[in-house]
């Protein structure tokens, strides 16, 4: 029978499922939406910045309060660009404005005493010519895609992006060179746009003073166990991973309520485990620095390397050993990563091979998780598939979609050092608000975040809780480390 995309798309929309399970989706949906808005709220979660330190700090406080008290941090350094802060002096007024993220590692860092210029506005790149742009400042919408560049051709001294409302994450990819080229650049929240361009009319004189520095910052995983009720099983672990952690290309800015949707997810199932604990004991790991080349996990990995018995211990530190030691007094079953959004209610299990193409086989529980899925679809969907199989090629859930990017996965980290790994993320949702100072709760569909999330507790709750769980060797270490 041919997937009748339209039916299914109603059948989501409008639901098709008993009261009970309607009523339970709504309340995961209020407990996602709470968790969203109260990450969401710290300030920018950037790796290094409070708002990523206050983040970890209330997942830790949520986990105590449900009876978690098996809660281990795992701290790191990270390098990372530091908004110490920006001001824009103009007619005897003073505004704050932001870093944009470094060209490769040369931040927007002034010196000592500032620079100064005229303010000259460029619409979006298209009002740059005939106007005299050397030694001055340029103002251009932030939607004006790499056209500062032309700016800076022109002899501009510093570009400053005008918050344009909903800008695509496109444009933040364009604000920002891998070379490290000294090319100051700044940005401007929406409350003093206007006076800017007014400013511009008039030919003002400005004054930019502050710093950027790279510095070396702390970063901090955060692993919970949830031991397994069944004395038989309890000493075999299944690890679940989402990050928690945000990005823009403004670092100072960055609320990231999409991004924040996996460390919601990992919250909620931790909270129906804490309740009901599964036979198998449950590891969860919450990391950070995931937009920093996926830092948490690469630190992370080597941790669990050791724990599992492939690394030797002269690797770790001693807080590290300590952690390993823990670890060790189970068998590693098989890891998952988490990364979801709420732009599509699809989600798709899969081999995390992105971004270092790690060939990998399918694994040998392929056949029991999409059996699960199949239950699961069976009792809520009408028996039209919610989960694509990206594990191994399936006739017969072909034609719900893809991944609309190359997204890194962490679990593709672990999975270099030869761990049983597998993924699930969102797929058919291009994540427009990823990477933008507008990544706004507002934009999150928490209803759609919610049915991947009763999918996924189905699926994990029936792995977990199976006797009969294929075993899953590891495979080859490629995983580097360097100290």
């Amino acid at each position: 029978m041919r997937f009748n995309f339209f039916k299914f798309s109603l059948i989501l929309c409008f639901g098709y499922c008993p009261t009970v399970i309607c009523a339970e989706e709504q309340s995961i949906s209020d407990r996602l939406i709470n968790s969203i808005t109260t990450l969401s709220s710290f300030g920018s979660r950037v790796t290094g910045y409070p708002g990523a330190n206050k983040a970890a700090d209330w997942i830790q406080s949520q986990l105590y309060s449900f009876g978690i008290d098996q809660v281990y941090s795992h701290e790191y350094s990270q390098i990372m660009p530091i908004d110490e802060g920006f001001k824009l002096n103009v007619a005897d007024q003073e505004f704050d404005i932001f870093g944009v993220w470094p060209n490769l590692i040369r931040t927007s860092t002034l010196p000592s005493g500032g620079i100064s210029g005229r303010l000259i506005y460029g619409g979006r790149g298209e009002h740059l010519d005939g106007q005299s742009i050397k030694s001055n400042i340029v103002l251009l919408d932030y939607d004006c895609e790499d056209k500062w560049l032309d700016a800076f051709q022109m002899g501009a001294q510093a570009v400053i992006f005008l918050h344009v409302t909903n800008a695509h994450r496109s444009e933040s990819e364009q604000k920002f060179l891998d070379i490290p080229a000294n090319l100051p650049r700044f940005f401007a929240q929406k409350k003093i746009t206007s006076q800017l361009r007014e400013f511009a009319l008039l030919n003002s004189g400005a004054k930019i003073m502050g710093n950027m520095p790279i510095k070396s910052v702390k970063a901090k995983n955060l692993i919970a166990l949830i031991e397994g009720h069944d004395p038989d099983l309890n000493k075999e672990a299944i690890f679940v991973s989402a990050y928690y952690d945000a990005i823009s290309p403004v670092p100072a800015i960055a609320p990231g309520a999409e991004q924040a949707s996996s460390a919601a997810v990992l919250l909620e199932m931790a909270r129906e485990w804490s309740l009901r604990p599964p036979a198998r004991t449950l590891c969860l790991v919450w990391t950070a620095g995931h937009f920093e080349h996926m830092s948490g996990m690469r630190h992370l990995t080597p941790v669990l390397s050791v724990a599992s018995g492939r690394r030797q211990t002269n690797i770790l530190t001693p807080s590290e050993r300590d952690l390993a030691d823990r670890l060790s007094e189970f068998r590693f079953r098989f890891f998952s990563g988490v990364d979801l959004s709420s732009g599509s209610p699809f989600v798709s299990v899969m081999r995390p091979k992105v971004p270092y193409r790690t060939p990998l086989l399918a694994p040998p529980i392929t056949n029991r998780l999409i059996t699960l899925a199949k239950t699961y679809e069976d009792s809520v969907a009408g028996g039209l598939p919610i989960l694509a199989n990206g594990l191994k090629q399936d006739y017969t859930r072909q034609g719900l979609g893809s991944i609309a990017e190359i997204i890194p996965l962490d679990a593709s980290v672990i999975a270099l050092s030869g761990a049983p790994t597998i993924a699930f993320t969102t797929i058919n949702d291009s994540r427009s608000r990823f990477d933008t100072v507008d990544d706004l709760v507002n934009n999150v569909n928490v209803n759609w975040l919610g049915k991947q999330t009763n999918l996924l507790k189905y699926i994990f709750n029936g792995l977990s809780n199976d006797p009969q769980l294929e075993e899953w060797s590891w495979g080859n270490d490629t995983f580097g480390h360097i100290r």
